[in-house]
């Protein structure tokens, strides 16, 4: 995004046939894999991190509830709370299948609504999280390598949350915070906001939803957002 800015700014339109590369979420593989492959190539990258995250033992919301249905011992269980639901894990074709049945459930639900269930389904179906087991994300360290080699470090938000299941506040602090994290851990601008994914969005909502990103990505000091879509 750099050298798009600098494009445009000696141009004044995009470069005939552009592409970006890119990487989401900040995952230690990012570095270990991904890294290596457009550097041996002389091609620039971005890496969107999700800030809070990186040098953290945690894992991301998807993480945790993959992690429940492919570790779980009882085969069934049921909620009443934070929303009526139901699971059988024999009943799908393999426990990635169950992985993306509760990864698609979660993702209808409010943010606090979210964090509950993965709590309460835990319990359900017996399987402790320890969170401090895994190291899946990078380091300020191995970005820090990243960016002084020529690689884009974008923001990613903080903590990844479904983007149109919270309210405008904790939005407005996902796309800032992020930002100044990184730039106080690298010593460098950042000027490029990846969005995470959004929940369902009534069609009524989805203009108003989406001018409001815009707005508070505006004011958060980036020049550039990407917003992914399936397909």
């Amino acid at each position: 995004f750099r050298m798009l800015r600098d494009h445009l700014a000696r141009e004044g339109r995009f470069p005939d046939r552009a592409l970006i590369i890119t990487f989401d979420d900040g995952y230690l593989d990012n570095y270990e894999v991904a890294y290596p492959l457009p550097a041996k190539r002389g091609l620039p990258a971005v890496m969107f991190v999700t800030a809070g995250y990186m040098g953290k033992r945690r894992l991301f919301w998807w993480d945790r509830l993959a992690f429940v249905a492919k570790t779980a011992s009882k085969r069934s269980a049921a909620l009443e709370e934070p929303v009526r639901f139901a699971i059988d894990l024999d009943s799908f074709p393999s426990r990635q299948d169950a992985a993306r049945h509760l990864i698609h459930t979660a993702k209808t639900l409010p943010e606090n609504d979210k964090e509950l269930f993965i709590r309460r389904l835990a319990a359900g179906l017996d399987v402790g999280i320890d969170e401090t087991r895994f190291s899946m994300t990078m380091g300020w360290d191995d970005l820090r390598r990243m960016s002084a080699a020529g690689i884009e470090i974008g923001a990613h938000s903080m903590s990844h949350p479904i983007f149109s299941n919270i309210d405008e506040g904790l939005l407005a602090r996902e796309v800032s915070e992020s930002k100044a994290l990184i730039e106080k851990e690298l010593g460098r601008e950042v000027i490029t906001f990846g969005s995470p994914g959004r929940g369902r969005i009534p069609a009524g909502e989805k203009a108003r939803f989406e001018k409001t990103l815009r707005d508070l990505v505006a004011s958060s000091g980036y020049s550039y957002s990407t917003m992914y879509q399936w397909g």
